[in-house]
C-alpha cells in the first residue's frame, strides 16, 4: 500500500497541463476561460487562469488574471497568493488518496475548498 505521501505527490505531479475552467459567480454571473499548472521544479506549481467573465444583469464582460503558487511539502499541498509575496492561502487536508479540502477566510467571505483528484 502507498504511503500517504507517495499517494499526495503523485495527486500534485498529475495536476501539470492545461484546464478549460468554467466558474459560476454566485448571484452576479459566470466566468469561461483556461487555466494552467506549469511545473516550476519537482515540489513546485505555478497556476495560472485566464477567464472572461459575463455578467448577468449586464451586458458587460471583462478579462481576469490570477496566480498561485502551489508547494507539495511534508505530505502535504499548499496555494499561496504569489502577490502579495507568497501569503497563504490554504492548504489541503486529505481525507483519503483522492479526496483533500482547504478553506480560506477573505474578509466576510468564508471559500471552502473540496477537491477531488
Amino acid at each position: 500500500m502507498p504511503s500517504k505521501n507517495d499517494s499526495v505527490k503523485e495527486n500534485f505531479s498529475r495536476l501539470s497541463g492545461k484546464y478549460r475552467i468554467n466558474r459560476i459567480i454566485d448571484n452576479h454571473g459566470y466566468g469561461e476561460g483556461v487555466a494552467y499548472f506549469l511545473s516550476e521544479s519537482l515540489n513546485e506549481l505555478i497556476y495560472k487562469e485566464e477567464l472572461q467573465i459575463h455578467y448577468n444583469d449586464y451586458d458587460y464582460q471583462i478579462h481576469a488574471n490570477k496566480e498561485y503558487r502551489y508547494i507539495f511539502k511534508n505530505s502535504n499541498i499548499t496555494k499561496y497568493f504569489i502577490a502579495p509575496e507568497n501569503s497563504l492561502f490554504y492548504r489541503l487536508d486529505f481525507i483519503d488518496n483522492s479526496r483533500a479540502t482547504g478553506s480560506h477566510l477573505c474578509g466576510k467571505d468564508q471559500y471552502n475548498v473540496p477537491i477531488y483528484f
